[in-house]
């Protein structure tokens, strides 16, 4: 599908898992003075971008269910003052 969106002259851009890998692809439009003759299409490997993003979505989570449940104040100042966040 995102092939046929290139080949009608729009580039593109997916992130998609194979197996128990994550990639991203970009894809271009090819043209010549007939139209669009090709797509060219690089993919990178951002399994380990994923497996991160998804240890810091657990880590919060871990983080919000913990401060949000005790019985005391915690809260997160900045060194200007700037409180960053206290629990309810």
């Amino acid at each position: 599908v995102l092939y046929r969106k290139a080949l009608a002259g729009e580039s593109f851009t997916d992130e998609h898992s194979v197996g128990d890998h994550y990639f991203q692809t970009h894809g271009v439009p090819l043209c010549n003075a007939q139209g669009v003759y090709a797509v060219l299409a690089v993919s990178y490997d951002i399994t380990d971008r994923k497996r991160a993003e998804q240890q810091i979505i657990l880590s919060e989570s871990r983080f919000r269910t913990l401060s949000e449940n005790l019985p005391l104040i915690v809260s997160l100042a900045l060194p200007d003052g700037h409180i960053e966040y206290i629990n309810p």
